[in-house]
């Protein structure tokens, strides 16, 4: 089994309790993106080598370096995620702070997804605030 990363089993649980499999989402983002897409990143300075496809080079093979352009929804997602944290008064942008940052109830594919696991993105959002700690 992967590495959970930041997430521990008490987050998987409750991902599991909106329906969420937290296995099955590693394994389709790896089938996407490529082995280890999900794997928190290295320490700070190292640079990681991109390759097209979610391949990956070896540390001393030649290749291009840089960053994957993201979607004009994922920016907004991004965006939404900076703001959550910014009006929690946190430090950080955690894993918290992007689901809520997907979370928005104008995003159709997210609302249909929600929808087809029997839930919206209200009733999503509320329990992830109500098991935050309360902002500063």
């Amino acid at each position: 089994m992967a590495p959970a990363g930041s997430l521990g089993t008490g987050d998987a649980e409750a991902l599991r309790a909106f329906g969420i499999d937290l296995e099955a989402v590693r394994a389709r983002a790896e089938d996407t993106f490529g082995p280890g897409a999900l794997d928190q990143p290295g320490p700070p300075g190292e640079r990681r080598r991109i390759l097209p496809f979610g391949g990956r080079r070896r540390r001393n093979e030649p290749g291009r370096t840089g960053h994957i352009p993201f979607e004009p929804r994922a920016k907004k997602a991004l965006e939404r995620s900076l703001r959550e944290a910014l009006a929690r008064k946190e430090r950080h942008i955690g894993p918290e702070h992007v689901v809520l940052g997907i979370l928005d109830p104008d995003d159709k594919v997210t609302a249909g997804v929600l929808r087809k696991l029997g839930t919206d993105t209200a009733t999503v959002r509320n329990g992830i605030l109500r098991d935050l700690p309360r902002a500063a």
